[in-house]
């Protein structure tokens, strides 16, 4: 199923109790992601960040349980690590 047939599906709900099931959903696989690439990350790993329309790249100072302090040029940043890329 692709993105934008999903996104149909969605609207297509009739019901807030569907709606509360899909967002519980998408928070879980969010969880996964951020689990999955957890044991990725390392303190000195030169990363992008990926924002909505730009993309900074860093290194990371600190790996903490969801989120990786970052150096970035406007200084250091928590990042989630669904936002970090490698280089």
């Amino acid at each position: 199923m692709q993105a934008q047939e999903i996104i149909n599906a969605i609207f297509d709900v009739k019901t807030n109790g569907e709606l509360n099931k899909i967002f519980t959903a998408v928070r879980d696989a969010r969880k996964g992601i951020a689990l999955r690439s957890r044991n990725t990350w390392f303190v000195g790993q030169d990363v992008n960040v990926v924002e909505r329309n730009r993309t900074t790249s860093g290194t990371i100072k600190k790996v903490n349980r969801t989120r990786c302090l970052v150096i970035l040029p406007q200084g250091n940043y928590n990042v989630p690590m669904s936002m970090l890329e490698e280089v």
